[in-house]
């Protein structure tokens, strides 16, 4: 009997690590959530947020457990204000049952249940057949991760950031962004040529931030007035989205998006 419990929880264990969508391009999603707002996930995709899903089911021990480390991860990504939009569909609940379950495990975020708001169709449509199960969109519609698995806070945070995913709001590290720093490739695979005028002579300092507000680089650049061209190798780089840096001679201070991805 031992033997036989051993060889079942192995195969639930190795069922809940395969479990996800086998689809590799997502479907769209019409519904509304549970408090009468409307989703539109392409609409959502081509307004330039990636789309994390999380499906469940409220009468689901492991969904139970893990809803508040999707609910961490959603506060993480500042509430949808950023460039990740959340979103729980529930399987076979009511709105109510959604609303009750909310309550009990301090879920904020924004929810569909599987009646009211068709979530047990939207199941069956990214053939969802354990759950929980925790996927992520990108904005080419493409299902880039099929299920984070366990769906821990940390999991699911640090892999959003490495597609590029912001914790901060832009406003908050945007305060001067000057279109006169041009770089490219964007995004890059292991070096970034910078492209910038400067009105003197001097040196330019220049850093590499990433989406938490960490420096990871930091060089200098001899700058001439005018015109200036740099190349910097940012190869030992990890994917993701960071922030170029850059400050001038005189003191301006330019700022630019880019993502480094491995072509492979």
């Amino acid at each position: 009997m031992k033997k036989l419990f051993l060889v079942f929880f192995s195969l639930v264990s190795f069922l809940r690590i395969v479990a996800q969508t086998t689809l590799t391009e997502a479907p769209n999603i019409e519904t509304k959530m549970i408090d009468g707002t409307s989703f539109f996930l392409y609409e959502t995709l081509e307004s330039g947020k990636f789309v994390a899903i999380y499906f469940y089911s409220t009468t689901c021990y492991s969904c139970r457990e893990y809803a508040p480390h999707f609910n961490e991860a959603y506060f993480t990504f500042n509430s949808n204000q950023n460039n990740v939009f959340f979103i729980a569909i529930e399987k076979y609940g009511t709105n109510n049952d959604v609303r009750e379950f909310n309550e009990t495990y301090n879920i904020d975020v924004p929810s569909v249940s599987g009646i009211n708001g068709q979530g047990g169709r939207i199941h069956e449509n990214f053939g969802i057949s354990i759950t929980p199960t925790t996927i992520l969109i990108n904005h080419d519609k493409q299902i880039v991760e099929q299920h984070i698995y366990p769906p821990t806070a940390e999991n699911i945070i640090e892999i959003i950031q490495g597609y590029g995913g912001l914790t901060v709001g832009l406003e908050e590290f945007e305060t001067k962004n000057d279109n006169s720093l041009l770089v490219f490739p964007n995004p890059f695979f292991d070096a970034l040529n910078l492209t910038f005028s400067s009105e003197k002579d001097g040196f330019s300092s220049v850093k590499i931030i990433d989406t938490q507000m960490n420096t990871l680089f930091e060089t200098t650049i001899k700058t001439t007035k005018g015109k200036n061209k740099s190349q910097i190798d940012l190869q030992n780089l990890k994917d993701g989205m960071y922030f170029v840096s850059l400050i001038t001679p005189e003191g301006n201070h330019l700022t630019q998006k880019v993502v480094k991805k491995s072509f492979r």
